[in-house]
């Protein structure tokens, strides 16, 4: 009855297609708990989840270090507020392009607002390198998350879209009179619930994380070394060195 959306649930989430077979009973499980959860029935009102919804700060940045002097003030005011001064906090948040397939940093005070490296001391035993990682990670276990919440809200409420349908229209299919959509013992539901499906799986959201574009670098770099082949890389450091002669 909703195997088709708990495929299409698995693929968003960013599950390779061959193994959702593999776990096809466990999610089928878990999806119908989630759709009789907060003791649910099929005469009580439910609603669409809306959208994803905006990423929050502290689901995409991570504490790094401090200014160790107050930051340059805007053009906008002279004045430089006490979450710019020296010692105030400073976050980094990872930046995905993936037209670029490319991940950057960005510094950011508490504000959110950009904060230049130069005027950053890193945490005691952070280095650039670890904070960059850091931020990836955390990143990534928030959009998780994030994403996955959604979508699972999203199937829930088409599969209680389905159940209803099948309620209202089973009499129908075997001799009988269909449901009375108007009896005022059962709540009013959209047109999707009287039959007018499929569902706009465009409608959910595709996880992209920063390991996705971590590990797309790791397979072309991977392309790079077999095609330059066995000391490709100094044979063509020897021939730019040349050429430039």
């Amino acid at each position: 009855m909703i195997d088709n959306l708990i495929i299409a649930l698995s693929v968003a989430d960013g599950v390779h297609r061959a193994e959702v077979d593999v776990m096809l009973d466990d999610q089928r499980v878990r999806t119908w708990k989630h759709v009789f959860s907060d003791q649910w029935n099929t005469n009580r009102p439910f609603q669409h989840p809306g959208n994803t919804g905006a990423r929050r700060a502290r689901e995409s940045s991570v504490l790094v270090g401090k200014l160790k002097v107050d930051h340059p003030p805007s053009k906008k005011s002279p004045v430089v507020p006490a979450h710019r001064r020296a010692g105030a906090v400073v976050y980094m948040k990872p930046n995905l392009k993936w037209d670029e397939n490319t991940v950057s940093f960005m510094l950011l005070d508490a504000r959110g607002a950009s904060i230049k490296s130069e005027h950053l001391v890193y945490g005691e035993g952070l280095t650039p390198e670890m904070a960059r990682a850091n931020s990836m990670v955390h990143f990534d276990k928030s959009e998780v998350r994030r994403i996955c919440n959604y979508n699972e809200h999203l199937v829930t409420y088409w599969a209680r879209l389905r159940l209803v349908a099948d309620i209202r229209t089973f009499p129908a299919r075997y001799g009988g009179a269909a449901a009375n959509s108007g009896d005022a013992s059962r709540p009013v539901f959209g047109p999707e619930a009287l039959g007018m499906l499929p569902e706009d799986i465009s409608e959910l959201a595709v996880l992209r994380t920063c390991k996705d574009i971590m590990d797309a670098w790791s397979r072309m770099k991977m392309h790079a070394q077999v095609i330059a082949g066995p000391g490709g890389n100094k044979r063509f450091l020897t021939s730019q060195l040349a050429d430039s002669d």
